[in-house]
């Protein structure tokens, strides 16, 4: 018995084994406030939706106040502001915490893995992507992972903490042994992580280009400007019946993020991790070919297949990479998370068994 959990984008998701089958649950990392006298009030109040009351405002947060966005045109706020955990304004940080408990199941034991993926350990500051590339720090000294490691606690868990990639390894890449280079895209956020045995080898992350001051003045997402331009864009768009929001696309949509800004990370992300392999000698370590998997990005696929193999020509990628894959379902870093999970409840559960 094991949970996983994505905490690192746009929808929040748990993934559980129950009665043999597996329950996922979600919600809209988003808040919108909304006018506590006019007639919405009665209408959240008769409808009993989950709600926060402020001094002098009302706000929804989750589905619940992306459904309202898509109704009413109000904007929608991220619960993870640029990316992470607010450790400035308390609002975001409460309903964030409210909504991470919401999707939590309760442990079927005390001290279940859980384990969970948040954004990268580095903070995304105002270094442009050529310049941005670290190795990931120490993850104990996080604030993100701090933050929901302690919920997860709180709820009765044991919490393990893994990468975006290394858990997109886990869900796509059993086929190639869980061997792989990986490249996963988050709003604010690329990552690159060499693995061999779901091991992580080497862990890069680079903050996207940063949009000109024009299309920033236009978008709400954590800068709590006038968000006009956003959602008269949202509102614009073709309304798709079949939507879930289980997909990301509501919320990316409506937050405004720049395909084309990721597109453009790419260029450092593959630089950076380039350089990092060959100075720190891993090209040695690292033998035969490995498979290249693509997750969260939206732009077709033979598009994004002839960026990739151009930046890896233009920067010597020292590691043959021949199979390229794209991990497109919403769910991967949730199921990786999940297979985790279940591994870590296996080894420490023979463990056990041993002594």
């Amino acid at each position: 018995m094991a949970t996983g959990a994505d905490f690192s984008g746009a929808i929040l998701r748990t993934l559980q084994w129950e009665d043999r089958r597996v329950l996922c649950r979600s919600i809209a990392a988003a808040y919108c406030d909304i006018d506590p006298t006019g007639p919405n009030r009665a209408l959240i109040d008769r409808a009993r939706i989950p709600h926060a009351a402020c001094d002098d405002g009302l706000l929804l947060y989750g589905n619940d106040a992306v459904r309202y966005h898509q109704t009413f045109g109000r904007p929608l706020c991220p619960l993870l502001q640029g990316g992470s955990v607010s450790q400035t304004d308390v609002v975001p940080r409460q309903l964030l915490a409210v909504a991470t408990e919401s999707i939590l199941p309760p442990p079927r034991h005390e001290g279940e893995i859980c384990a969970f993926c948040s954004t990268s350990a580095l903070s995304l500051g105002d270094v442009p992507a050529e310049l941005a590339a670290e190795a990931a720090a120490p993850l104990s000294g996080d604030a993100n992972d701090r933050f929901f490691a302690k919920i997860i606690e709180l709820s009765g868990y044991t919490p393990v903490r893994l990468s975006v990639p290394q858990a997109t390894l886990l869900a796509a890449g059993a086929a190639h042994g869980f061997n792989g280079v990986v490249v996963t895209a988050r709003p604010d956020r690329l990552e690159l992580s060499v693995c061999q045995l779901a091991r992580e080898l080497l862990h890069i992350a680079v903050t996207p280009p940063r949009r000109t001051d024009a299309a920033a003045e236009g978008n709400a997402v954590g800068t709590g400007a006038d968000a006009a331009e956003a959602t008269d864009a949202s509102q614009s768009a073709p309304h798709r019946s079949d939507h879930s929001l289980l997909e990301p696309t509501t919320v990316r949509e409506a937050f405004g993020v720049d395909e084309a800004a990721l597109l453009d990370g790419l260029d450092g992300l593959i630089a950076a991790a380039a350089d990092r392999i060959r100075t720190g000698g891993l090209a040695r370590s690292v033998r035969g070919t490995l498979p290249l998997i693509v997750h969260g990005l939206s732009t077709p696929h033979d598009v994004l297949q002839d960026r990739l193999e151009a930046l890896l020509r233009e920067f010597e990628w020292p590691l043959a990479c021949e199979t390229l894959l794209f991990a497109d379902d919403p769910h991967t870093v949730v199921r990786g998370a999940l297979i985790a999970a279940t591994l870590e409840e296996t080894t420490r559960g023979q463990q056990t068994a041993a002594a």
